[in-house]
């Protein structure tokens, strides 16, 4: 009876154990399989019921790999219950066809050396364009933040233009007097020289590729020229004067004269930006209006004196398109090109005025004209940024010409000759050129 007991004691574990293994297979990799008996109730993945607790044996089999212990509990039958098995998991089977695995830490560094290489080549200058690079960044156009061009700020200008193809001949040095005479000397010529003037600009961030800027600029000039003849060695001829009010008192051994010559610009512009690769390339579309004025006056003096004063001025509105580009250097200079055109709708209004002090007013001529004026602008000049440029500054030179303008000299010119209403008027060109010196302040 005893040997009995202990064959089925034997066969017993010997079955758990086949099937312990089978249900770990059947788990994978990583999984443990526990067989577990209750009194009454079948253990789990399909194994038969487990006898009754009267029947525990206090033996301890050993089976060679795993061991099984078994609890004694009283009874009568004495026959062994399984307790809970535990079949550990195999070791994972290496596969050369895996990908091998980095390390957590590792892998967002590479991830970030990646980021930054490629960033690097999309925004390597975008500090001096005005983008400051905190972390690195790879899609195409990927910014911190707005360019230079587009933040809210404040822009103050210092201008030195010399205005030109403006200068007025007002008298000539002759051996004497009336038709016969002959030019002994250079004419006396006045007209402005290099001037200040300045610009003051607000600018409105839209978003990061578009701002709104409004721009005021003022400019004016002055200018004197004067001179005499001693006795006996000739005369001034007045070349101002109207040719039909000539005589004897028109001749002078003194002549001065003073010529100003001012303008006044409102510019309201949307700005946008057109590219962003090896160079900054902004489009500006907007408005100007425009007031230009010249004022001149000359005195010819001897035993009287003969005045001459002129007075032209142009109020003008019209669409104006500009284009402007920057070209980053090394460090954090950069080039800059600012071009414009402008179309302006106005009018001149222009008088002339002659008066002797013995006869009186001799001439009067007043002149109102609608015309359209062509007005380019052109500027070339090196640019320096700050680390978060915040604070630039910039230097150029500056060209502008004004076509199909009232000049003061071409008005007086077409009052002597009498031609001032011809076909075509009068069709002058000013230019502007100089130096100017920028400070923006962005934010």
């Amino acid at each position: 009876m005893k040997l009995l007991k202990i064959v089925s004691a034997c066969v017993l574990m010997f079955s758990l154990l086949l099937l312990g293994r089978e249900a770990g297979a059947q788990d994978g990799f990583g999984s443990a399989t526990v067989v577990d008996s209750v009194e009454g109730k079948a253990p789990s993945k399909g194994l038969p019921p487990a006898p009754p607790a009267e029947d525990l044996s206090p033996e301890i089999l050993d089976t060679g790999d795993e061991t099984v212990g078994q609890k004694k509990q009283a009874g009568a039958s004495g026959v062994p219950v399984a307790l809970p098995l535990i079949v550990p998991s195999p070791e994972p089977v290496a596969d050369d066809r895996l990908v091998p695995m980095v390390p957590a830490g590792k892998s967002l560094d590479l991830v970030d050396e990646l980021q930054r290489e490629l960033g690097e080549k999309q925004v390597s200058w975008s500090g001096i364009a005005g983008r400051p690079v905190t972390t690195p960044c790879s899609g195409p156009g990927c910014f911190e933040e707005i360019l230079q061009a587009h933040r809210s700020g404040i822009i103050a200008e210092f201008l030195y233009l010399h205005p030109r193809n403006v200068d007025v001949p007002y008298a000539t040095p002759t051996d004497g007097i009336g038709p016969s005479s002959v030019p002994t000397g250079p004419s006396s010529v006045v007209g402005p020289g290099y001037q200040p003037g300045f610009r003051i600009g607000l600018n409105w961030n839209r978003t990061d590729s578009s701002s709104i800027a409004v721009d005021y600029r003022s400019y004016q000039s002055q200018s004197s020229d004067s001179r005499t003849l001693p006795g006996g060695s000739g005369f001034l001829n007045a070349d101002l004067v109207h040719p039909n009010t000539t005589s004897v008192a028109t001749d002078s051994l003194a002549a001065r004269a003073n010529y100003d010559l001012d303008f006044d610009l409102l510019d309201v512009h949307y700005r946008a930006t057109i590219s962003e690769k090896d160079y900054l390339v902004y489009l500006t579309v907007g408005a100007r209006y425009a007031r230009v004025d010249e004022d001149f006056h000359a005195n010819y003096t001897m035993l009287g004196s003969t005045s001459v004063l002129t007075d032209v001025g142009f109020d003008g509105v019209g669409p104006r398109l500009g284009l402007e580009v920057e070209r980053p250097m090394d460090s954090a200079f950069h080039l800059y090109m600012r071009g414009g055109a402008s179309l302006l709708f106005g009018e001149f209004d222009a008088s002339y005025q002659q008066a002797n002090v013995f006869s009186g007013t001799q001439a009067v001529v007043g002149l109102e004209d609608s015309r359209m004026v062509p007005v380019t602008e052109l500027e070339l000049g090196l640019g320096w940024g700050g680390e978060a440029d915040a604070l630039r500054f910039s230097a150029g030179y500056y060209m502008a010409a004004w076509f199909n303008t009232v000049t003061t000299g071409g008005f007086i010119d077409s009052v002597q000759d009498a031609e001032l209403y011809s076909i075509g008027g009068v069709g002058d060109t000013m230019v502007f050129d100089g130096l100017v010196a920028r400070v923006e302040l962005r934010y």
